[in-house]
């Protein structure tokens, strides 16, 4: 498994503001994490290289990935492409914020791409009040109460009070619970 820093010190000496790591979790699965920049998307494409050949899928984990740019949009839009006409790029677990910045640039419907958003994983990033906000959201929406009956072993009188963890599990499958979800995750703190 190899790991590489790649970056730039520009940006007033903040060179972890212009930092991306790109670590190697299998056959044609990469993980990312800091940002996806101009800064950085020359080291992206160099990591990336191996991995594009049309027909091929290439799966990069967005969990830690906290920024992507309008260059780090086009990078990804880029490799898409190199993998065509058959193959596509998988982007695993982007936070609320890129899952925005994704939508906003239309990759979320792009030929070639496939976002998957696994929310299990990424509130663990949450704070505690946003914890909070997303279990009451959930726990108040009309389908939840019936789902928890039929998929947890011991049935429970107030969904508010299953582990966040535990509701996402039972519903994040439900396109308009999903579209509940982000609404919270996207909003500003109370």
């Amino acid at each position: 498994m190899a790991t590489h820093r790649l970056g730039s010190s520009r940006g007033r000496g903040k060179a972890l503001d212009h930092d991306i790591v790109i670590e190697a979790r299998g056959p044609a699965r990469l993980g990312l994490s800091g940002s996806l920049t101009l800064d950085t998307v020359e080291g992206f494409d160099a990591a990336v290289e191996p991995h594009l050949a049309p027909g091929a899928v290439l799966t990069l984990d967005l969990t830690r990935l906290r920024f992507l740019d309008s260059s780090g949009i086009r990078a990804l839009t880029l490799a898409a492409r190199r993998l065509q006409p058959d193959g596509r790029l998988v982007l695993v677990s982007p936070t609320a914020r890129l899952m925005k910045s994704l939508r906003l640039a239309g990759l979320d419907q792009a030929p070639g791409i496939e976002v998957v958003v696994d929310l299990r994983s990424s509130v663990g990033f949450l704070n505690e009040a946003t914890r909070e906000r997303l279990v009451r959201a959930i726990a108040a929406h009309p389908v939840v109460r019936g789902r928890l009956t039929r998929r947890l072993p011991n049935p429970v009188d107030d969904p508010a009070s299953v582990p966040l963890e535990d509701l996402l599990a039972v519903v994040e499958d439900d396109a308009e619970i999903r579209a509940t979800i982000d609404a919270v995750l996207e909003s500003p703190e109370p």
